[in-house]
């Protein structure tokens, strides 16, 4: 009985979310704990764990930036360009996903950043992408506040365009599977999804991954469309706990809230089909807001 399964999914999803969040804080402090000291956590922690200085003879290592059991990412110079470049380390034969690469590669979106390079070296893979200045959504949250309903639905718009692109890509559909505001950098009009493509490895991140992938079930269209559903309400109320229990819908417009509640339907095939249907939906919510503030400063 699928719906039988869901519910069930639904419910072991509700509990890992809830020990997630338990649990978030005390390691969150013992992280904080841990660098203050210099010891695992800090940049000089990470700069002793990177043991690269060069790669092709042209790209500088700066920094080890982040690190996990098969991806290192490192902030780089590229001699040639004379800028900076994010590399990312993964373990694995190139071969193995070459194609994919050359995919990547060949991507040109405003909402991307540009692939420069994708090779193999010290049996390891890596991929040279667009260094990107600005403050990923989760910072910008946590400095400034959350978003009026407009700056929401506009920025959530731009980032199902980007997601739109990848997944109608004509070489090769891309799935996103990690979309959360970590993922997000914002630069001044600029709104930037990375992490992307489909050599990832992750499972998600807890909160903003579809239930369906709890079981197992691989990422797709429909666990993007869920993100996307969960970082709108993000970027509305600063959390996604009360999504889970009661949405309060007479805190926003009622369009809004029928757009997050499609989107993270619990079965995937009740949720919408395309993102395409969802950039459609904005656009005309958007375009109602601004006809009743046009009639506001015309009834003045």
């Amino acid at each position: 009985n699928i719906s039988a399964d869901v519910n069930k999914m639904a419910s072991v999803y509700l509990f890992c979310l809830l020990f997630y969040n338990s649990t978030k804080k005390l390691w969150n402090n013992i992280l904080h704990t841990l660098t203050k000291y210099g010891n695992i956590g800090s940049d000089n922690h990470l700069r002793r764990l990177s043991t690269i200085n060069t790669l092709k003879d042209r790209y500088r290592i700066i920094q080890l930036l982040k690190i996990s059991d098969n991806v290192k990412v490192h902030l780089a110079f590229d001699e040639t360009l004379n800028s900076k470049m994010i590399i990312k380390e993964i373990k694995g034969d190139f071969n193995k996903n070459a194609g994919d690469y050359e995919v990547l590669k060949k991507l040109k979106h405003y909402g991307l950043p540009y692939i420069y390079d994708a090779f193999s070296e010290n049996g390891n893979t890596y991929l040279v992408i667009e260094y990107i200045e600005g403050a990923t959504l989760k910072e910008i949250t946590e400095k400034d506040g959350v978003m009026t309903e407009r700056q929401a639905l506009e920025r959530i718009r731009d980032i199902l365009l980007t997601v739109d692109y990848l997944h109608k890509n004509k070489q090769k559909p891309i799935i996103h599977g990690d979309i959360k505001p970590e993922n997000i950098i914002i630069n001044d009009d600029r709104t930037v999804l990375i992490d992307f493509g489909s050599v990832r490895t992750e499972e998600g991140t807890a909160g903003f991954t579809a239930p369906e992938r709890i079981l197992g079930i691989k990422k797709s269209k429909e666990s993007d469309i869920y993100s996307i559903g969960i970082l709108l309400y993000y970027m509305l109320t600063g959390n996604v706990k009360k999504i889970y229990s009661k949405i309060q819908e007479d805190s926003f417009l009622p369009e809004i809230i029928d757009v997050i509640k499609k989107c993270t339907k619990k079965n995937p095939s009740e949720r919408y089909e395309d993102t395409g249907i969802i950039i459609k939906e904005i656009g005309k919510i958007l375009s109602r807001m601004e006809v009743t503030r046009q009639e506001r400063n015309y009834s003045k």
